[in-house]
């Protein structure tokens, strides 16, 4: 006997629901017939209904005498009457049938309750509890701490949080919030938290349960005076007053517009970028019975809305002539470029939801995928801002050819010959006589070619054996400089035991002399630049989401705090405050 069935059976048995509706659930999820059939028959037998279920016929009790069966009475009374009576029941039949049809259908079965939570109008008014992970271990394959950020090999950062939020008034919003985050790196982890009360424009954040917080606003506190628990910032008073040129507010304004975010609010709404991939079975959340889903990512779905979210805020900043329609197809370009690549490297390992079956609320969501790391795009921009430009690599170039230039002569003098090579390299340098053979830096530069811009040792001259060692009489070494450095030319040069020669013409073939189209430019184009990041992009990382709702439509009061420090007012005065007065709290 299937033990998930018997459950289900059992939970569904306990909810009211019939043998039918139980039967065309467990039909549509898939089940065959003859396992719904004994499910419901070993229920019914752990039940004690057994002897109901398979025999509707009332039995009389012992020792009385037998009373006539129903269908025996039915077969007693005069023909026109049986066919009345027949007729009532075949009408029942097909009414309760349609009526449990019409209930099965219109709200249990998967995909009616997944369409209705897709198109219902949301409660806006609820609780949830949330976890929210992000673990990055991209760094922990380098060979040595100097290729990680700062030698961090691994970060994780996880919020835990309760939360309440009413935002029935959109003007008005209210919402209060404790979130605890922890960040490690490797062994070291570093724990706090903080609390928010949300009332319209104004927010309160508790200092005290925050040592960042704390440390922040310890200069805010005149001496001998006791710090507020808790911080108000009206973030509209704010605005208003932050100094900002008031044309460019008004431009500002002109782009972001109610009407702009009621047009974005309805792309999301419309947006089918979450499947329904499979219908898992009843469960309990939060106290409200819910439908289990297993569900899939739409990528294409998912692209589209975002770019048609960019695409309403582009037709915003037309109207408004804050940009030119140039600037704005060429920033549509590129939102298009980066969305596409971002999206396709996403890759969903678990998405389940768990849908309200009478109010089509979410109750409950669990999220992973991988995840774009940080530690790796940290380590490529470190990569970039220490080759800013092509004259750094030309001058390391410079540096490299001369370093190379000793050592081998250092070679020459204890083994009276220049070393073998093996791949373009010298053999037996390392590390008696150079720590480490360089690599030419990338990309290359000027009109050198990626061939020319390696480094290439090459032995001539007359071979010898000397104390077991092959060595030669002479040698070149290969390289290119974008630009003139070190009183040396552009271009091809070559390193022999007399010392540079530059500006030496190509005799190799055609594509070896052609520099790449895009390395001779000390400006790389926009467009460039972004297909390079977007190609580096590591999605190393893992993401997890773990949350719940409840308490739908239950409002309750967020008050202000009885104490509080009002930063919005000091900033105000130029961020100072009356000698005479302190702090400004409200008490």
């Amino acid at each position: 006997m299937n033990q998930e069935l018997l459950a289900y059976v059992k939970s569904a048995k306990q909810h009211n629901m019939s043998d039918g509706e139980i039967r065309q659930n467990l039909h549509n999820a898939g089940w065959e017939g003859k396992d719904i059939e004994e499910a419901i028959l070993n229920y019914a037998a752990a039940s004690g209904l057994a002897e109901q279920v398979l025999s509707p016929v009332i039995k009389p009790s012992a020792g009385a005498e037998a009373a006539p069966a129903v269908l025996g009475n039915i077969a007693n009374t005069p023909k026109k009457n049986n066919v009345k009576v027949i007729l009532s029941i075949l009408a029942l039949v097909l009414l309760g049938g349609a009526g449990a049809f019409a209930y099965v259908f219109g709200y249990h079965t998967p995909n009616q309750v997944w369409s209705k939570f897709l198109t219902a109008k949301k409660s806006e008014v609820y609780d949830s509890k949330f976890s929210l992970s992000y673990k990055d271990n991209n760094a922990s394959t380098s060979s040595s701490a100097e290729d990680s950020i700062l030698g961090i090999k691994s970060i994780f950062l996880k919020f835990d949080g309760d939360v309440y939020l009413n935002s029935a008034d959109k003007s008005n919003p209210e919402s209060t919030a404790d979130v605890q985050y922890t960040f490690g790196s490797g062994d070291t982890n570093f724990n706090t938290g903080f609390k928010y009360r949300l009332k319209g424009n104004v927010i309160y954040l508790n200092i005290g349960s925050n040592p960042l917080l704390d440390m922040a606003t310890a200069g805010l506190v005149p001496s001998g005076q006791e710090k507020p628990e808790w911080l108000k910032i009206d973030t509209k008073a704010l605005m208003q007053g932050s100094g900002q040129d008031s044309s460019s507010l008004e431009s500002l304004g002109s782009v972001f517009t109610p009407e702009l975010s009621n047009q974005i609010s309805e792309v999301w709404k419309n947006a089918k970028i979450v499947k329904l991939k499979k219908f898992k079975g009843f469960e309990k959340v939060s106290g409200s019975m819910t439908m289990h889903f297993e569900n899939e990512l739409d990528k294409e779905a998912f692209k589209s809305v975002i770019i048609a979210s960019v695409q309403k805020l582009a037709d915003a900043s037309k109207n408004s002539g804050s940009t030119s329609p140039e600037e704005i197809q060429s920033g549509m370009d590129l939102a298009t470029k980066i969305v596409g690549a971002i999206v396709e490297k996403i890759q969903v390992t678990n998405f389940e939801t768990w849908v309200g079956v009478k109010n089509f609320n979410l109750y409950k969501v669990k999220f992973s995928s991988n995840a774009p790391s940080v530690l790796a795009a940290l380590g490529s921009f470190q990569t970039t801002m220490s080759d800013a430009s092509f004259q750094a690599r030309d001058t390391r170039r410079y540096s490299d050819i001369q370093q190379l230039s000793s050592a081998l002569e250092l070679y020459y003098k204890d083994n009276g010959g220049y070393p073998e090579a093996l791949n373009g390299k010298p053999v037996g340098l390392e590390p008696g006589y150079i720590y480490k053979i360089p690599d030419a830096p990338l990309p290359p530069d000027g009109s050198c070619s990626s061939y020319y811009n390696t480094y290439w040792y090459t032995p001539v001259g007359q071979k010898k054996n000397v104390n077991g060692k092959s060595v030669h009489s002479d040698y070149t070494y290969d390289l290119c400089f974008g630009e003139p450095v070190g009183g040396y030319p552009a271009g091809l040069a070559r390193l022999t035991p007399e010392g540079v020669t530059g500006g030496l013409v190509c005799d190799s073939q055609d594509t070896n002399c052609k520099a790449s189209e895009n390395a001779s430019s000390e400006i790389v184009e926009s467009k460039d630049e972004v297909d390079a990041i977007l190609d580096k992009l590591n999605f190393a990382a893992e993401f997890n989401v773990d949350a719940t709702y409840g308490n739908y439509g239950k409002i309750r009061a967020v008050e202000e705090p009885k104490e509080f420090f009002d930063l919005t007012e000091m900033l105000s005065r130029g961020g100072s405050y009356p000698s005479d007065e302190g702090l400004n709290m409200n008490q």
